[in-house]
């Protein structure tokens, strides 16, 4: 045993020592690849004006399918049935407002995607988008009820 054993000892230190510096020197390497990696961080998805107006869940899909969707059905005669029915519409009215809204941006929360809208709606550009939709609904109904000829002569006058 004696200065073999010592030499062989040493020997097993400075290989721990070498397989130790070079598991370190691929750990600094790991860290420095994640830390590049981590400063590039993903850009978020946002709710855009775009989006509410020519995206596929826009205010046009509002338009065409919730009334579809959301039926009154027949009036009771009864006050407290009348009062039963409302608040069944209105309850199916805010259910498909939160499918809708889920629909158009699913990370955020009803309430969240909400005030967005309402943030996106005070721009110039929602307001014309919007103002141009209510003159369409006007239009259609106003065909609807007097016909074609009458409409384009009630809507010139105004």
């Amino acid at each position: 045993f004696g200065e073999a054993a010592e030499e062989s000892s040493k020997k097993k230190k400075r290989k721990k020592k070498e397989e130790s510096d070079s598991t370190t020197f691929q750990n600094d390497k790991f860290a420095q690849q994640q830390a590049t990696e981590g400063s590039k961080k993903k850009s978020r998805p946002t709710l855009t004006a775009a989006q509410l107006i020519e995206g596929p869940n826009s205010f046009h899909k509002v338009q065409s399918e919730f009334p579809e969707s959301l039926h009154w059905g027949r009036i009771p005669s009864s006050s407290n049935d009348q009062l039963k029915l409302a608040a069944q519409f209105s309850t199916d009215m805010v259910n498909a407002y939160k499918s809708h809204c889920h629909e158009l941006f699913p990370s955020y929360a009803f309430e969240d995607v909400l005030i967005r809208i309402q943030k996106l709606g005070s721009g110039k550009e929602m307001k014309t988008h919007l103002q141009s939709m209510r003159q369409d609904v006007c239009r259609d109904h106003l065909i609807q009820q007097h016909g074609l000829v009458k409409a384009e002569r009630l809507l010139q006058s105004l």
